[in-house]
This record gives structure tokens, C-alpha cells and sequence, in this order.
């Protein structure tokens, strides 16, 4: 068991209701200890309550608390997986089909917060609208970057 760092690359814990882990970390250091102490400040964990287990982790790397590795590597590895799935369902599922004729938009990559769009016909401005709805559909902290 090790005490796992709560500031690592930041990502997207809660997915159904789009908290980051940098937003669960700021609520632990001022004083939150369980993940029920989370929910009365953030509404991570307050959806289908996958992300509790990240929520734990979080908790225990801001407080010292030794957390099992193989326990963070398989909340990484789900966190990575649906991240991705929600951010793509927002992407193919929602934006794309309101983007004028001709103005396309492919899903490059998702890595932790940081989610890189590769989009076609498209200006400055619609980029804007494009980063704009996909912050306000999956997280308020999501980086949108266009290739």
C-alpha cells in the first residue's frame, strides 16, 4: 500500500455529473474527510456512484492515508475508460449533429481533463461554442484543445 498523491494529472471523477478531481482534492484539504462530507459541498458521487471509489483516493492521498496501488491503477483505468465514453457521447452524440453543413468535428484523444478535438470548416469562434458546450455537457474544468 502506498499514500497516493490527490494532486496527480487531474481528471474527470465524477462523470455523470462532471466534478473533477482537483474540485474533490480542494474540498478535502479544507477539511472533508469521507466521501459523504464531499457530497454535502460537491454533487460528485451523488449519480450512479461509480466515481466513490476515486472519491476514497483522493480522500486518503489529501489526508495521508495509505490506499492500496492496485486499487488506484484499476480507478484510473475505469476513470480513462469513462471519461472517454462521455466525453464522446457528448461529442458524436449532442455536438456534432448541431454543427452547421460542413463543419465536422472528430474526437482525437481524452487525457485526464485535457480533451484534443480535431475539427473541420469551422472558425475561432464556433471553436469557442464547440469547447463551451462540451465544459458545460461533461465538466466545467475540461482543457479543449483543436489539433
Amino acid at each position: 500500500m502506498s499514500g497516493t498523491p490527490p494532486e496527480g494529472p487531474p481528471r474527470l471523477v465524477c462523470r455523470c455529473l462532471g466534478v473533477s478531481s482537483s474540485r474533490i482534492a480542494g474540498v478535502a484539504r479544507e477539511g472533508a474527510r469521507t466521501v459523504e462530507e464531499i457530497q454535502q459541498q460537491l454533487p460528485a458521487g451523488q449519480g450512479c456512484s461509480s466515481c466513490r471509489p476515486e472519491i476514497e483516493e483522493i480522500l486518503a492521498g489529501v489526508h495521508g492515508v495509505p490506499y492500496p496501488a492496485s486499487l488506484a491503477e484499476q480507478n484510473r483505468q475505469t476513470c480513462r475508460e469513462q471519461s472517454e465514453r462521455r466525453v464522446a457521447n457528448a461529442v458524436y452524440g449532442a455536438i456534432s449533429l448541431r454543427l452547421p453543413p460542413g463543419v465536422t468535428v472528430e474526437l482525437v484523444s481524452v487525457n485526464g481533463l485535457t480533451v484534443d478535438l480535431h475539427v473541420d470548416g469551422a472558425d475561432k469562434a464556433a471553436e469557442r461554442r464547440i469547447a463551451e458546450r462540451l465544459r458545460k455537457m461533461v465538466c466545467p474544468d475540461l482543457l479543449v484543445v483543436f489539433s
